[in-house]
Parts: C-alpha cells; sequence; structure tokens
C-alpha cells in the first residue's frame, strides 16, 4: 500500500521534470537561433551557411 501512495507523487514528479527538460530544451534552441542571427548578421560569408 506504501507504493500505491507513493505513485502519485512520483508520477508528478515525473512530469516535472519532463517539463522542465522541455523548458530547458526550447531555450537552448533559442539561444543557439539567436548566436546564429547574430553571426549571420555580423559576418556575410557565414550567410550561405546558416540560411534557414
Amino acid at each position: 500500500m506504501f507504493v500505491f501512495f507513493q505513485a502519485p507523487g512520483s508520477i508528478f514528479l515525473i512530469c516535472t521534470m519532463i517539463g522542465l527538460f522541455i523548458g530547458g530544451m526550447f531555450v537552448g534552441v533559442s539561444e543557439v537561433i539567436a548566436l546564429l542571427a547574430k553571426s549571420k548578421s555580423d559576418s556575410p560569408k557565414a550567410n550561405g551557411v546558416f540560411s534557414l
């Protein structure tokens, strides 16, 4: 019974970890896109390399 009562808390914890992981990935991707856009605007030579 103890494991049964612990299940909702662990499910909530897993959902929280997944949410933080997805949020961290989203922030990381946004940072990479911002860096690529900045390097694209700074150096015209890299224009063809980072064209989306």
